[in-house]
């Protein structure tokens, strides 16, 4: 895709409403907060967000992927997709709208929000200590993997 049709999409991932408020929140938190903190607020949040969405129950890693899918696509957050891997779980959400509504500067910290999501999603499904973790940059379209892993 040609990056000036990746940033106008990108573009559209965050109302026009929110996008300066959120942008200067994320300035102030960048002002007062040290980067592992910002993660662990975000992450905290991400849990909040989860415990207000849970998911029904599950008995397929099918079935968990559409059930999260839904509360993604509800939100005009992306959407996820979930890969069974030797020894882990891929999770690959899909434009995500948080560095359009932060901004560039928040690469760092704030998918730190989707690490908290799926952490409490798993919990709430039963995952046991398994560890929800960032392993890639977010990319142009906001899409970052994850991985579901022993801690």
């Amino acid at each position: 895709m040609e990056p000036v049709v990746a940033e106008y999409f990108s573009e559209l991932q965050c109302s026009r409403q929110w996008k300066g408020f959120l942008r200067a929140m994320a300035e102030e938190f960048s002002q007062q907060l040290a980067e592992g903190d910002l993660q662990a607020l975000m992450r905290r949040l991400g849990a909040r967000f989860a415990q207000a969405s849970p998911l029904p129950d599950c008995n397929t890693l099918d079935e968990l992927q559409i059930a999260m899918g839904r509360i993604w696509v509800g939100q005009d957050w992306g959407w996820v997709a979930l890969e069974e891997l030797p020894g882990s779980l891929r999770i690959q959400h899909y434009c995500s709208p948080l560095i359009t509504a932060f901004g560039p500067d928040s690469t760092a910290w704030s998918p730190a929000f989707l690490e908290g999501v799926y952490q409490e999603w798993f919990r709430q499904s039963q995952a046991g200590t398994l560890q929800v973790r960032q392993v890639s940059a977010p990319d142009a379209a906001g899409s970052i993997e994850l991985r579901l892993e022993a801690a």
